[in-house]
């Protein structure tokens, strides 16, 4: 595995960590370095406390899909009572 992946890798997890509202990251690049792969395996790890989600994604220009996004991180972030 590549050096910068790991770095990457390392210093988002610490991100993460870090308490709310600071969790929501956005990972930027060029194509083909593994973003995707960085992300998903995070995503399964941390599995109810992620949303994955694709900003160049066909569905992402549909109308309201952002902010029923930014709701359901909501949800998920919210205390169960």
């Amino acid at each position: 595995m590549d050096g910068n992946f790991i770095t990457i890798k390392k210093e988002l997890w610490e991100r993460l960590e870090e308490p709310a509202p600071s969790r929501i990251q956005i990972l930027t690049g060029p194509r083909q370095v593994g973003k995707t792969t960085l992300l998903l395996e995070i995503a399964e790890q941390r599995q109810e406390h992620a949303m994955y989600l694709a900003a160049d994604s066909p569905e992402a220009a549909l109308p309201d899909w952002w902010q029923e996004r930014w709701q359901t991180a909501m949800r998920m972030a919210s205390p169960v009572l």
